[in-house]
C-alpha cells in the first residue's frame, strides 16, 4: 500500500431535526510512510476526518481510497476485514477488555483475523509488548497498570496485525503531560523502526513540528496544510500543549 487519497470528504451528522456538518469537502493525499499530525480547535472535525481515513466511518459524501481502491463503498463486514488486516488504531481511551492480561488484550485483533497457532501469536504479542517496553507486564490486568503502561498495551495491540499505517486519536489527551510526551516518542521510534505510516490527531506541537505533514482543521474545513521532508536522526520530545 503507498498512499490513502480522501476526495472531497463530507459528512453530516443527523440528530432529530438538528443536522452538524462536520467536515466540508475535504481532500488529501497521503503517503503510506508519512507521519501526518491531525491539529485544529475542538469541534474542527479533526476525529470524524481521521474515522473515514481509517474506514471506522463513512463520509455523507465523497470518498475514501487506498491504493485506488474505495473503502468508504465497501460493505461494513467487508471494510471491518480490511481494517484488520491494513491498519492499527490506537484512542484516548484504551478500550481494553478488563477481564483479559495485557498478552490477552495485545492478542485480540490476531485472533479476529484468524492469525494461525495460538501459540505463535502469543509470541507475536509478546515481542509486541517487548517493544513498547513491558516485558514485565504481560500477566498484568488492565486495573493493575498505570495509565501510560494502558496505552502502550493499546499500541501494542495495534502492531499485531502489522499494519502499514497506525490511525491515533488523541493518543495522549488521557495522560499528563510527561506521559505523553513518553508515548508520542514511542510512537515516533515504531514509525522508523517498523516502518509504518502514523496518522495522529493531537495537540502535541512537537509532534506537529516533527511531522512530515501537517493537517490544519477549522469548522470543518482545512485551513491549513505544510509538508516537510522525512526527519532523520534523534527524536526528542518534551510536554503536551493545553487543547
Amino acid at each position: 500500500m503507498n498512499s490513502i487519497d480522501a476526495r472531497r470528504l463530507s459528512k453530516t451528522y443527523v440528530t432529530g431535526k438538528v443536522a452538524l456538518q462536520a467536515l466540508r469537502e475535504v481532500s488529501l493525499h497521503l503517503e503510506r510512510t508519512d507521519v501526518v499530525a491531525i491539529m485544529g480547535p475542538s469541534g474542527a472535525g479533526k476525529s470524524t476526518l481521521l474515522h473515514l481515513l481509517a474506514g471506522l466511518d463513512v463520509p455523507t459524501s465523497g470518498e475514501v481510497a487506498w491504493d485506488g481502491r474505495v473503502i468508504s463503498r465497501m460493505r461494513d463486514a467487508e471494510r471491518a476485514r480490511f481494517r484488520n488486516r491494513m491498519l492499527g488504531m490506537v484512542f484516548q481511551f484504551y478500550h481494553l477488555l478488563p477481564e483479559l492480561s495485557a498478552l490477552e488484550n495485545v492478542m485480540v485483533p490476531g485472533l479476529v483475523n484468524g492469525g494461525g497457532r495460538t501459540s505463535a501469536l502469543r509470541s507475536l504479542a509478546t515481542a509486541c509488548l517487548e517493544s513498547v517496553g513491558l516485558r514485565g507486564r504481560l500477566a498484568h490486568r488492565p486495573r493493575e497498570l498505570s495509565g501510560g503502561e494502558q496505552q502502550r498495551v493499546a499500541i501494542a495491540r495495534a502492531l499485531i496485525n502489522r499494519p502499514q499505517v497506525v490511525f491515533c486519536d488523541e493518543p495522549t489527551g488521557n495522560l499528563d503531560s510527561k506521559t505523553g510526551a513518553e508515548v508520542i516518542q514511542l510512537l515516533l521510534e515504531l514509525h522508523r523502526r517498523e516502518g509504518m505510516g502514523l496518522v495522529v490527531v493531537t495537540h502535541h506541537l512537537k509532534l506537529a513540528e516533527l511531522a512530515d505533514r501537517t493537517v490544519v482543521l477549522q469548522d470543518g474545513c482545512v485551513v491549513e496544510e505544510t509538508g516537510r521532508p522525512h526527519a532523520s536522526g534523534a527524536i526528542a520530545v518534551s510536554g503536551e500543549a493545553g487543547t
